[in-house]
C-alpha cells in the first residue's frame, strides 16, 4: 500500500442499494478505479475488502478447496489461528493473550 496520508479508520454509510463508499484516501493508496473488483470477507465480526487479482484469486481458490477437502470451514480457521496466536504470545513473551 502507498505510504499516504489517512486516518486509522473511516466511517461510511451502507446505502438502501446496499452500497459503500470507499474515501479518497484508501482509493488512491490502492490504486482503485471505477470498476476494480474487490473481494469480501468475513472474518469473526469484521468484513475485510481487498483488491481481487489473479494471484490472490489463485491462492484464495487453492485454500477454499483445501479447507473443503480437509471438512474444515473459515471459522474453525479464524479459531486456530486464534489459540496458535495465544500459544505464541505465551511461549514468547511469557503472558497471556487478550484474545
Amino acid at each position: 500500500m502507498e505510504d499516504t496520508e489517512k486516518a486509522a479508520f473511516t466511517v461510511t454509510r451502507v446505502t438502501p442499494g446496499g452500497q459503500i463508499t470507499i474515501p479518497p484516501e484508501y482509493r488512491n493508496a490502492e490504486n482503485l478505479e471505477p470498476g476494480t473488483p474487490l473481494v469480501a470477507v468475513q472474518i469473526g465480526d469484521a468484513l475485510v475488502l481487498a483488491p481481487l487479482d489473479e494471484p490472490l484469486a489463485a491462492v484464495t481458490g487453492r485454500l477454499e478447496a483445501a479447507m473443503k477437502a480437509a471438512g474444515q470451514s473459515i471459522e474453525q480457521l479464524v479459531e486456530a489461528a486464534a489459540s496458535a496466536r495465544a500459544e505464541i504470545v505465551e511461549s514468547e513473551f511469557g503472558r497471556k493473550s487478550d484474545q
